[in-house]
């Protein structure tokens, strides 16, 4: 059993720290000097003009979100109002249960979350009691350290991986990692699978990140917070403050059954026989799900006014369909595809162009328009993959993901009518 590994006090735990490479609260408290710019995505280069439109609200009502009956008073004394969101995530994980209590009355929402804290809350949330396995052994964490058995054992579940003989204890949590560690906790080994065998009837897999079937299953469960204040929005490799942990890791250990089999068919998921530039879209959007949603964003990182990458749900088939401007040129980001057409920016001036097709002859690479107000208005759009799959950016997951699309979905629900730029 693993005992005996309490927090470490360290000098300066009562101060709060930024996120700009000092992590006091780290193994052995020693600052550690990372160059979080060399993380954060550089200012872009190839799309300078503004956005035409106003951007789209991406309105759905696919996944429920919990809302507390009265406001949530926090446990803590430094969450104060800019962290409303996740008091009652940080309650929850910190002090209805010991997962991420590490600082008694202080919880640290902004300070960055490292893989050593991530590994000790992954074996007090969802651990079952595992011993320590000796022939797991780190080059940069000794037996004898106090987050070793937490780093083995997430290891030996597969939470967590190392790096060759390393598991960088004190390297920052990133979405990809952090979802990784959650998705895999759950029973989820056979969605997992699925995704990363996504495959054509032809048994030609379609090539993806090692990172998309964890981070795919991880936004189909509303992981990601969506900010308001999109400045506040992370991209999947940004380090990530202990407080969307917190809410990560909370949304985890609270999922209904429902939702959990509502991803089965990602077991078994098979997308058409495509060739040439269609699977090339495919696979250039896998690349991006876990990317956030953003009003008016078209870009994969912060340019101009858009204050990080992402998309809203019309940007996002700019950037998956759109041939390239003197201003906007995905190509210049390394799409493998000239793109087609697309002269309109909001869904609405999309769907208000082009011929009208309806759900039984959509072909992948349509575009999909929906009424999600039931005002008559199109006010969201995705883009077809096939088989009753397609690529959407919306609100309610906070961001970019693969989806159902077909019936007894919110999506066939609200359909109005195809277009096809291919």
């Amino acid at each position: 059993m693993l005992t005996g590994l309490a927090p470490l006090k360290c000098p300066s735990d009562d101060a709060e720290t930024d996120t700009m490479g000092r992590f006091p609260h780290l193994r052995g408290c020693f600052p550690v000097a990372l160059a979080v710019a060399l993380l954060l995505p550089a200012t872009a280069t190839a799309a300078t003009a503004p956005s035409p439109g106003d951007g789209d609200p991406g309105i759905n009502t696919e996944v429920d979100e919990p809302t507390p009956l009265a406001p949530v008073v926090s446990a803590f004394s430094d969450v104060g109002s800019g962290y409303t969101w996740a008091r009652q995530a940080i309650n929850h994980v910190a002090n209805d249960h010991p997962w991420m209590d590490d600082w008694g009355n202080k919880f640290r929402p902004g300070l960055v979350e490292s893989r050593a804290y991530l590994a000790r809350a992954m074996v007090r949330a969802f651990g079952n009691g595992e011993t320590v396995d000796p022939s797991i052994a780190f080059s940069d964490l000794p037996a004898g350290d106090p987050f070793y058995g937490f780093a083995n054992v997430a290891v030996q579940n597969g939470w967590m991986r190392p790096d060759g003989d390393r598991f960088r204890p004190d390297a920052p949590v990133t979405i990809h990692i952090l979802y990784r560690a959650l998705v895999s906790a759950l029973p989820l080994d056979a969605e997992i699978d699925g995704l990363d065998d996504i495959h054509s009837p032809d048994g030609t897999r379609f090539a993806h990140p090692s990172t998309f079937p964890t981070t795919e299953l991880g936004m189909r469960l509303a992981f990601r917070y969506n900010h308001p204040q999109e400045a506040k929005d992370v991209l999947p490799n940004d380090p990530l403050p202990r407080a969307e942990v917190a809410y990560a890791l909370w949304k985890a250990k609270t999922v209904p059954q429902y939702k959990l089999d509502d991803l089965r068919p990602f077991r078994t998921i098979e997308l058409p026989n495509v060739g040439g530039p269609m699977r090339k879209v495919i696979e250039w959007d896998m690349r991006y799900v876990g990317y956030p949603y953003i009003w008016g964003g078209e870009w994969f990182k912060k340019n101009g006014s858009q204050p990080t990458g992402g998309w809203d749900c019309s940007g996002f088939m700019w950037w998956s369909l759109k041939r390239p401007l003197s201003w906007y040129d995905p190509t210049k980001a390394g799409r493998p595809y000239n793109g087609w057409s697309l002269p309109q920016r909001t869904s609405a001036t999309m769907a208000s162009s082009g011929g009208r097709i309806g759900y039984a002859n959509l072909k992948p690479g349509d575009l999909m328009f929906y009424d999600g107000s039931g005002d008559g208005v199109v006010d969201h759009v995705d883009m077809y993959a096939g088989n009753g799959w397609a690529f959407d950016t919306g609100s309610s997951v906070g961001g970019t993901s693969l989806l159902q699309v077909g019936p007894g979905t919110w999506y066939r629900d609200h359909f109005k009518w195809g277009r096809r730029i291919m």
